[in-house]
This record gives C-alpha cells, structure tokens and sequence, in this order.
C-alpha cells in the first residue's frame, strides 16, 4: 500500500469520452518506477450512461443553450453516476475501497477551447465578452472521495493550459509509459469520438513522444448513424452499413478541407469542430440527397483519411517495422481498420490487446496512470504534445479517509500524513 518500500500500488482510473455513451472504469496493480513500472490490470468495465443523462450531457456540451443551473446539476449528478459505476469496478475485483491508493478522475469534457477561438454574450443583447483559453470537465470528485473514502486526483487539463498548452491530449504519458518498444518504432493511435495519435519512436521515453489530436474519430459516424436512424442505433454495428454504402468523392474533399486537419501540432478538438452542428449542417444539406449507408462508408473514409494525413504531414515517412497499436472504439469497426491499413501501410496494424492493453480499456488504464504520475510528483504534462511551456505535475487532490497528503512528503521523510477520519 502506499508509503510501502515495494511501492506496489493499486489505482483505479474513470473515463467518459466525447462519445458520452458511457463510463470505463480500469483497476490496475503498478509496481516500481512510476515511468517504467510493472503492471497488470486487475479488472475493467463499461458501464452505460442512462438514456436521461446522456441527454443532458449532450445538451450541456451544445454551448449556446447550457445554463450555469444545468452544469451544476449535472457536475454532481455525474459525480454520483462516476461513484456507482468505480463501486461497481471494485466490487467485480472483490477488493474494498481501502485498498486503493487512489483514483484518477477525468470527468465529462462539456467545453475545450484552449485557443480561445469562441467568444461569447453573457446575456441576449450583451457586449461579447473576451474568450480565453479553457477545457471545462464536469463530475464531482469531491461526491466520488465521499461515497467511497479513497484520494481522487481530477482536473487533469486545468494546469496544462494555464502554462500554456492544449490541455490533451493526455493519454500519450500513459502510451509512452505502457506502450514504448526498444526495438520498434510505434504509433499508439487512439479512436474514440475524437482521434489522437502518440508518436513512439524506438527506445526513447518521454523525451521522443509526439502526440496531438488528427481530428474526428467516431464521432461524425456516430452521429450521423444516429440522426440516420431517428436515434434506433447509435452506431454502425460492425461497419454493416459503411460496408454497404460508397464514399461521396465530392462530401470527402469539402469535409477534408476542415482547417483543424492542416493546423501544425501541438492542436486538440472536440465537439466544438465536429460534433452536433457539423452533423446537422452535413444532414440538412444532404440526409435527402444520398443514402444513409453512402453518407456512414464517407465517414469512415474522413476518418480514416485524416489520420492518414496527418501521419503524412507530421511524422517521419512510415516504414515497414513500423508497429499502429490501434484502441478506442473505431478498433472494433472492420471497415475502418481496412481502411487504415491500407492508408498506412507498409507498417504493421495491431489492435492494443496484442499487448495487454484492451481496446476499450486504455484511456481508464491511463487516467490510473495519470493519478500516479500526480501522487508520486511526475510531471506527465509533455511539452511536445500540449504545446505547455515547461512540463507540469497535471491534476488536484481531494482526499479520500484523509490517509495521505502527498506522497513525494513521505519519500522526503515530510510529514505526508494526516490523522485517519472517525
């Protein structure tokens, strides 16, 4: 346990991404150095978001109509929604929240605009006001410390951006640390709602890492698929229908001249550039026009396309030892993974599970790893990735039973301790 001269310690970490469809939960056991430790995965789930919160996930992150009494609202009650499903994680790994030396909280991304590039009224008819840079999380960590008693590290972004940087992507510490090889160079290529890509060039450690987003992953697809079919599904079940429709040469060039997909990296987005309104606008001048399977198989092609681009333009020219450890949900569709592959052939395509990491599992594995890069002092802010001028110690702490304070006090012989609660 934590302050132990083995230093093994047990993490859980929480993720809920832009698709907002639900929560991973990851337990994972680490042992010895926090950038080159040991470790194993001690349990995993997904647990969904109900049909109503989701909703109003959705709505707070449509900017224009979110109040501060909803975010309010919605902050504790994911709070709550994030306790139950971490309780649920512990109570399928049959091990007590006693036992857990702390949980890495990412909460619900509602807003990211670390450019500052959407001004805003505080009211109709209002002077707009100054934006500035920001990337806004909701889910009380202080309602998760609560229920279950263990230290909860949150509000990864917040530090990031006030020196400067992008705030995300985050999970490239987590690759660098998990995922680096001697011996081949490796591309850790995430597909969530939004796409991201790390950069691992062989035998290097964070010094080497490249990381930004490439622009959208599932989301556009997603959300079409769902306005497609009146919300019945809510995604394309095994690329059944990209499989069945043709991509729109003409809906492809316009969607690939989007400006985020040319901008020079350090660069993050979200749904302010391709959720909800980008869907809409693509529906309402084409839902009548083509078929629902030609508009998904032009998503996945966008995808898979603006990835391909950005390997092009930002990394060094591809080679054949090359290895693209794929994980996100975009690994389980088929047809984008053949899409991929071919795009970026000559290297090696492999899904995360090949080594160890499930697909679905590896944001949640790196938010645990996040908490302890924070509470043993690493700095898993990188400079190259976020843009930050100087590398930072990313997260705050909202203490659990109130068994530790920090611990790089304890490795300093401080007095890192404070008393145990009634």
């Amino acid at each position: 346990m934590v302050g132990e001269s083995r230093h093994v310690r047990v993490l859980a970490g929480c993720m809920s991404g832009t698709s907002a469809d639900g929560i991973d939960t990851a337990l994972v056991r680490l042992e010895g150095d926090p950038l080159a430790p040991s470790w194993d995965i001690i349990s995993f789930r997904t647990d969904p978001f109900s049909s109503q919160l989701r909703e109003q996930i959705l709505a707070a992150a449509a900017a224009d109509s979110t109040t501060i009494l909803h975010g309010a609202y919605l902050h504790a009650q994911l709070g709550e929604a994030y306790a139950e499903a971490l309780q649920s994680l512990l109570d399928q790994a049959g091990i007590p929240p006693g036992d857990v030396d702390g949980i890495g909280l990412h909460g619900q991304t509602v807003f990211h605009d670390p450019d500052g590039r959407f001004p805003f009224t505080t009211a109709p008819g209002e002077v707009q006001a100054e934006a500035c840079p920001v990337s806004l999380q909701l889910g009380s960590a202080a309602v998760v410390a609560e229920r279950l008693g263990c230290d909860v590290v949150h509000d990864f972004r917040s530090r990031d951006v006030a020196a400067g940087g992008q705030g995300a992507p985050l999970v490239p510490y987590a690759d660098a640390v998990l995922l680096r090889s001697s011996d081949n160079d490796r591309v850790a290529q995430n597909i969530g709602g939004i796409a991201n890509l790390t950069w691992l060039p062989a035998g290097h450690g964070l010094d080497g890492v490249i990381g930004f987003d490439t622009g959208p992953g599932n989301m556009v697809l997603d959300g079409l698929v769902r306005r497609g079919t009146g919300e019945s599904r809510t995604f394309d079940t095994d690329g059944e229908l990209a499989r069945e429709g043709k991509t729109i040469p003409e809906l492809l060039d316009t969607w690939l001249s989007h400006p985020f997909l040319s901008r020079d990296p350090p660069k993050s987005t979200g749904r302010e550039d391709f959720g909800d309104p980008f869907v809409e606008a693509v529906w309402d001048r084409c839902g009548k026009k083509y078929p629902l399977a030609d508009l998904v198989a032009t998503a996945v092609e966008f995808t898979a396309e603006s990835i391909a681009r950005a390997y092009g333009r930002f990394l060094p020219q591809v080679g054949a030892d090359w290895e693209v450890v794929v994980s996100g949900g975009g690994a389980r569709n088929p047809v984008l993974m053949e899409r991929l592959s071919r795009r970026l052939a000559p290297a090696r395509l492999m899904v995360s599970d090949e080594l160890g990491l499930p697909v679905d599992a590896k944001e949640a594995v790196a938010f645990a790893l996040l908490a302890d890069a924070f509470l043993m002092g690493v700095p898993a802010g990188i400079p190259a990735v976020t843009g930050a001028r100087k590398p930072s110690v990313l997260g705050s702490l909202v203490p659990g039973r109130g068994r530790l304070l920090v611990r790089p006090f304890l490795d300093r012989g401080g007095p890192g301790r404070l008393p145990e609660a009634e």
